[in-house]
């Protein structure tokens, strides 16, 4: 009874994120050595403007991509080939930001842990800061407070982002790194996650995204029983 309760408890706390490593449907692309993906099960949205000269039409300065980093960027994807790689066109005005978004299946009043691998491989120290935000519903996500390691708020940003707003910066030159949003609260039966970034110098690439409920304490207990009990088990089996 009790091990078939621990396999409850664990199947409860998978994640409800689709495709977070963004390898579903990886193609090959040209070159050959180049290899894409179309980010499904996400909402990929960019930013365009009008040409005023056309007749070019509307010209995207900032995209969100699936692709394999590695020869573009010189960063390879996390895991996998792919990652979410966002960059922007270094005239793109403040606040030009490409969002991934993705409505997560979740319970009222329940709360969630969110992971989420970010790299931003090159900066240029001249050049424009690199901004990126997260939400989870309405909740903008405090980044600086949180990690102020590779995070900073926009106090004492570049003139160029003045008026851009929910907004972090991500610091230079940072391979991969880990962010765990923890205890993030949902009011709804399902809550959209949304990521935004905007690098008008190279790219900030993403990967492995993940959602899992937060375990109550009674579970973390339950959890813990179960393994202290498979413990005897496998010692009593050993000493008979």
């Amino acid at each position: 009874m009790l091990s078939g309760m621990f396999i409850a408890a664990s199947e409860s706390l998978e994640g409800a994120i689709v495709n977070g490593g963004f390898e579903d449907s990886a193609i090959l692309a040209t070159p050959p050595s180049v290899s894409l993906a179309p980010l499904t099960f996400w909402n990929p949205t960019g930013v365009t403007i009008i040409d005023p000269n056309p007749p070019n039409g509307p010209i995207t300065i900032s995209s969100v991509i699936g692709m394999d980093p590695t020869n573009t960027y010189g960063l390879a994807a996390h895991t996998g080939a792919i990652a979410a790689a966002f960059s922007s066109d270094p005239t793109a005005p403040a606040n030009s930001m490409a969002t991934i978004s993705q409505q997560v299946n979740t319970l009222s009043g329940h709360s969630y842990n969110i992971q989420l691998w970010v790299a931003n491989p090159y900066q240029d120290t001249n050049a424009r800061a690199n901004l990126f935000s997260v939400m989870w519903g309405s909740t903008l996500v405090d980044l600086s407070a949180l990690d102020p390691v590779h995070y900073a708020p926009l106090t004492g940003a570049p003139n160029e982002l003045a008026g851009a707003s929910n907004t972090y910066i991500v610091k230079p030159a940072n391979p991969w790194f880990v962010v765990n949003l923890s205890n993030m609260l949902a009011t709804a039966s399902q809550t959209l996650l949304t990521i935004s970034a905007q690098n008008n110098n190279y790219a900030t690439l993403v990967d492995d995204v993940s959602v899992e409920e937060t375990p109550e304490p009674s579970t973390v207990v339950l959890l813990g029983t179960g393994a202290a009990f498979m413990g005897m088990r496998r010692r009593r089996r050993a000493v008979s």
